[in-house]
C-alpha cells in the first residue's frame, strides 16, 4: 500500500508565481512531447495490408526518446526538479501515446492522445519524499520555494469513522434486495426438489468439484441444491446417488469405447458403433448407468426378504460410486 499525502496549501505571493509559472511549463512540455512523436508517426508511414511495387527509401526518423533530455535542451526547466518532470511529463506521455502506437502497428484502431489545455494540469505530483520534506507546517522545496500549508488534525488512537447516515441507508435497502433473492432462490429449490421426489423414487446427479468451476455455477446455487435435495431424500426415505464420471467420462456409452475429444468439443462420433450424439445426453446414460450398477440400488431392487435368506439392506439416503 502507498502512502500519498494530500494537503491544502496556502500560497503567499512568491510561492504563487513560483507555481503558477511551473504549472504551464509542464502543460506545454508535455504537448510538445506529444506532438514531436505524432511527428515521428506520420514521417515513418508503413501500410500493412498492401505491398507496394515501387517504394521510394529514405531514412528513417529515430524514435525520441526524452527521458533526461528535456533539462538538456530547455534551460528554463533546471528550476524545476527532474523526478516532477519525469513523473508529470514523461510518464503521463508514455501512458497517452504507447498504447496508440502498439494498437496502430498491429493494424487496430485507437484513439490518439489529446493536448492539453492551459488550466488542464492544475496539480504536480512528487514521487520522492526526502528527509526533512515537512517542516512544521512548510513543505520545503529548494527550488519552489517553501509553501505553507493546512495540517488536518490526526485521528487518535482507537478512534473510529462513523458511517454517515446517508451510507447506511442504502447499505440496508441492498442488503434487504439480497435477502429477498436469496429466499426466491431457496423457494425455487424447495419445489424443485419436491417435484423430482414425487415422481421418482431414487435421484442421480453428477459429483463435481464445484469449487474448483467457475464463478457461475456459485452463482447457481448448486451445492444447496444438493444439500436441499439430500437432507429431503433422507427424510422420506428415497434414494440419493453420487456418480464420479471423471474416469469414464469420454466413454460411449454403447460400446464403452474411448473417445479422445476436448472439452469444448459438444458432439460425440464413436469410431467403433458410429454412435453420434451430444456429450451432455451420453454423460446422463453414463450416470444411469454406473448407478444402476450400485450395490445399494441392486438391493432395492430384488424381492422382500424371505425366511432363511440374507435379508434385505437398509436403504441408505446417500450413496456414491
Amino acid at each position: 500500500m502507498q502512502t500519498v499525502y494530500q494537503y491544502k496549501l496556502r500560497l503567499t505571493k512568491q510561492p504563487a508565481i513560483a507555481m503558477h509559472r511551473c504549472l504551464p511549463m509542464v502543460g506545454n512540455q508535455y504537448n510538445y512531447l506529444l506532438g514531436d512523436r505524432f511527428h515521428w508517426y506520420e514521417q515513418n508511414p508503413c501500410a500493412i495490408n498492401v505491398c507496394q511495387i515501387f517504394s521510394h527509401f529514405q531514412e528513417l526518423a529515430k524514435n525520441p526518446n526524452y527521458k533526461g533530455q528535456i533539462k538538456k535542451t530547455y534551460l528554463l526547466y533546471q528550476d524545476i526538479y527532474s523526478r516532477i518532470l519525469q513523473n508529470n511529463v514523461v510518464k503521463r506521455f508514455k501512458v497517452t501515446c504507447n498504447p496508440f502506437l502498439n494498437s496502430e502497428s498491429k493494424g487496430k484502431l485507437s484513439n490518439k492522445g489529446r493536448f492539453k489545455s492551459r488550466d488542464c494540469d492544475p496539480t504536480l505530483g512528487d514521487p520522492q519524499m526526502q528527509n526533512g520534506y515537512l517542516q512544521s507546517n512548510l513543505i520545503n522545496r529548494l527550488k519552489l520555494n517553501n509553501f505553507k500549508l493546512i495540517l488536518h488534525n490526526p485521528l487518535p488512537v482507537g478512534f473510529k469513522i462513523k458511517i454517515p447516515s446517508i451510507i447506511k441507508k442504502p447499505v440496508k435497502q441492498l442488503g434487504k434486495q439480497y435477502q429477498k433473492l436469496a429466499d426466491k432462490c431457496k423457494n425455487f429449490y424447495v419445489k424443485t426438489v419436491k417435484k423430482l421426489l414425487s415422481k421418482y423414487y431414487f435421484v442421480l446427479y453428477e459429483n463435481l468439484n464445484v469449487k474448483a468451476l467457475s464463478k457461475f455455477m456459485h452463482d447457481d446455487g448448486w451445492l444447496n441444491l444438493l444439500s436441499i435435495i439430500t437432507i429431503t431424500a433422507q427424510s422420506a426415505g428415497l434414494l440419493v446417488i453420487s456418480v464420479n464420471t471423471s474416469a469414464n467420462f469420454p466413454d460411449c456409452y454403447d460400446s464403452e469405447a474411448k473417445i479422445r475429444q476436448k472439452f469444448h468439443e459438444k458432439w460425440y462420433e464413436c469410431p467403433s458403433c458410429g454412435c453420434g450424439l451430444d456429450h451432455n445426453h451420453n454423460t446422463t446414460i453414463n450416470i444411469n448407468n454406473m448407478a444402476v450398477e450400485h450395490a445399494v440400488f441392486k438391493a432395492q431392487l430384488t424381492s422382500p426378504a424371505m425366511a432363511g435368506v440374507a435379508e434385505k439392506p437398509t436403504l441408505y439416503a446417500i450413496a456414491s460410486v
